[in-house]
């Protein structure tokens, strides 16, 4: 039987009070490339479990009310915030960013991610009332790799982005030769690939699917009558090198990716606190504070949702290298499922936190979700200035790649006054009117820093 190690799978279930009753059971173990044809049991192989071992097949209390209430509202509120994100892309020329184009594949994959792991654990509940696995061998594989290629993806495109805001930040002109769409493209196509390497590496702790013919008590008919009579598990090879490779795999990208982010943002704080500027000293300071609230904003939001789930992991490695108890049993269970209901909030609030932070992103959602008619309305009657350098608005992915955006025509200047810009924005609402200056500095761009660390989600 497999060690412990399977419990903290994030749709690992099989974790419950214990329940002093008797089943009949007899195990069919099936594992990759076996027929899973119908379960036969025959009397020989029918054994009584104990209480301790019938335990594992219910859910307990706490399972029960996250899966019934706090999951489906995760669900919903990552679906709607990720979905609204997509379409804000889509609609607001100027938010197709290389930033977005990161956080758009983020989006889907933080999606993805929480209808697999969410949608099937409801569904399980609802249907059958007891943890189940119906779709044999191929179904735990799938489910598992799937699971594990989204929360990885969600990981490396956060630190991909981060890397990406470091250089455009610290090294300005390095920047402008990796910003292309081809570029962007390419280190996208890396992190899913890299994604799907790491997730196939942990297809040998789902493997094996076991089932049960049990026998419920009859003295409750009402809490077991429609209880299913075959009970599917999902379990790795039964093998002392699969706990490892499990713990190991999870909490080692983590980790790097953790560091990574803090050097990162680290040296891009350190860079704005070093730079001045005497044409707009207070614009700097201002763009200042906003990035390091930011910073600090998507920073704590990653450390607890994902760090919980990760140092538990690194922990039941510990005890499984050294063979000792470090978490308490009876508090294990518990502990698991609240760092798994984190996890998924991660994938649920990162829109939330990088709209909350960010004022350009709250403007840009006013306007993609603004009527249409109003919308066209306004612009007919009123005049709408740039609030950033005009080079700020450039560039945007299209099907032809990265290509310059054309400047509407402005009207002939006098060499002695300086006019407005009359260019528009269209993430910016008609605030105020900014007069460009002749020698303004290239490197404002760079300091206008995406909304970072949101991240990561595992099975």
């Amino acid at each position: 039987m497999m060690r412990i190690y399977s419990i903290l799978r994030l749709r690992s279930s099989l974790n419950t009070p214990v329940l002093h009753f008797s089943i009949l059971v007899c195990r069919n173990v099936i594992e990759m490339g076996s027929d899973t044809s119908t379960l036969q049991c025959t009397t020989a192989d029918i054994k009584v479990l104990t209480s301790t071992n019938s335990s594992r097949f219910m859910y307990a209390d706490v399972q029960k009310v996250m899966t019934s209430y706090v999951l489906p509202c995760i669900l919903l509120v990552g679906l709607l915030g990720n979905s609204a994100f997509l379409f804000v892309v889509a609609r607001v020329r100027s938010m197709r960013t290389v930033t977005n184009f990161y956080l758009a594949n983020l989006a889907v994959a933080d999606m993805v991610f929480l209808t697999i792991v969410i949608i099937g654990r409801v569904y399980t509940l609802a249907v059958y009332g007891v943890p189940n696995d119906v779709l044999g061998v191929a179904g735990c594989v799938a489910d598992n790799l799937f699971v594990y290629i989204f929360h990885f993806a969600g990981l490396f495109l956060i630190t991909f982005m981060s890397l990406e805001r470091y250089i455009a930040v610290c090294h300005p002109l390095r920047h402008r030769l990796i910003s292309g769409r081809g570029c962007t493209a390419k280190l996208v196509l890396a992190c899913w690939l890299t994604s799907t390497a790491l997730a196939a590496v942990l297809i040998p702790t789902s493997v094996r699917f076991i089932q049960y013919c049990v026998r419920w008590p009859l003295e409750d008919s009402v809490l077991y009558q429609n209880f299913p009579e075959v009970i599917g598990q999902c379990l790795g090879l039964d093998e002392p090198w699969v706990n490892p490779l499990l713990h190991l795999t999870q909490t080692i990208p983590f980790f790097m990716a953790l560091f990574g982010n803090s050097y990162f943002y680290a040296r891009i704080v350190f860079k704005l606190n070093k730079r001045n500027s005497s044409s707009d000293r207070q614009r700097v300071i201002r763009t200042r504070n906003h990035v390091a609230l930011m910073l600090v904003a998507n920073g704590s939001v990653f450390f607890l949702t994902l760090t919980a789930f990760q140092v538990t992991s690194m922990i039941l490695f510990v005890e499984n290298f050294l063979e000792v108890e470090i978490i308490p049993y009876d508090i294990r269970y518990n502990l698991f499922e609240a760092n798994r209901v984190l996890l998924y909030a991660n994938s649920a609030v990162n829109p939330i936190v990088y709209t909350v932070t960010n004022a350009r992103y709250r403007q840009a959602f006013r306007r993609a979700f603004r009527p249409a008619r109003w919308g066209k309305r306004r612009g007919e009657n009123s005049t709408i200035f740039s609030t950033f350098p005009d080079y700020y608005s450039q560039y945007h992915i299209n099907s032809g790649g990265l290509a310059p955006i054309p400047r509407p025509k402005s009207p002939p200047k006098s060499p002695m006054v300086a006019r407005p810009a009359t260019y528009s924005n269209a993430c910016f609402d008609p605030i105020e009117t900014v007069t460009p200056k002749p020698d303004e500095n290239e490197e404002d761009w760079d300091e206008q820093l995406p909304q970072g660390q949101q991240n990561l989600k595992c099975e």
